[in-house]
């Protein structure tokens, strides 16, 4: 079942620059909302928001070579929930390439990957949904949970920066169905992600700051 989750948010520190947000032509309402608010929030920022509804880990993989990201110094990938269906060792081991292939591309990159969306009716309130399909989505969500924690072993392994939320505050941010985000999930995520970059580029910014005072004394 393709859940349409996938999105790729690369961005360059620019001193005194006003953020630019390149949206593809396809993209969702969330992508917009998502660009709007890298604009208002990120303004140090050039950004390129690149979102992939239904693509799975090792598609966005082959995607990475036509992204320009050799100059960029952040990039934050969202992906994973449509590979959900699959053996957890298979997800795990897609992730490899994905990262690697990104620090290859560009080494001094900094990664941050976000921790993929839970579901299941123990989060929420199904007494719409049949027996079996909350079944289907209890399992779901302990799959899910179980390549967040493999994703977050990876960042811990290989040193990028992984981030999600407390479960519990997702409740009342899927569609009726369960499955997929509604307007104030779509939200809720872009909130997050700008959340996430602007405490890891205002620490970088003021790093880059105290850097060229330094140097300009000298």
């Amino acid at each position: 079942m393709n859940l349409r989750s996938s999105t790729v948010v690369i961005l360059s520190i620019v001193d005194f620059a006003y953020g630019y947000v390149i949206i593809p032509a396809k993209s969702t309402s969330w992508a917009v909302y998502l660009g709007d608010l890298i604009i208002t929030k990120l303004s140090l920022c050039d950004v390129e928001l690149k979102s992939f509804p239904g693509i799975k880990i090792e598609d966005l993989e082959k995607k990475l070579s036509f992204f320009d990201i050799g100059t960029f110094d952040y990039i934050l990938v969202h992906v994973g929930t449509n590979n959900s269906s699959e053996i957890l060792s298979s997800i795990v081991s897609k992730f490899n390439p994905l990262f690697d292939t990104i620090r290859n591309l560009n080494p001094k990159i900094k990664l941050l990957t976000s921790g993929l969306v839970p579901r299941g009716p123990n989060r929420f309130s199904y007494g719409f949904v049949s027996a079996a399909y909350g079944t289907f989505l209890s399992s779901l969500n302990i799959k899910i949970e179980a390549i967040n924690a493999e994703l977050e072993q990876l960042a811990d392994l290989q040193g990028f920066y992984f981030f999600r939320r407390n479960p519990t505050n997702w409740k009342g941010c899927l569609g009726r169905v369960g499955l997929h985000l509604n307007f104030k999930g779509n939200r809720e995520v872009a909130d997050d992600f700008v959340k996430q970059l602007e405490g890891r580029i205002s620490t970088e910014h003021v790093y880059r700051r105290k850097s060229k005072s330094i140097v300009s004394t000298l």
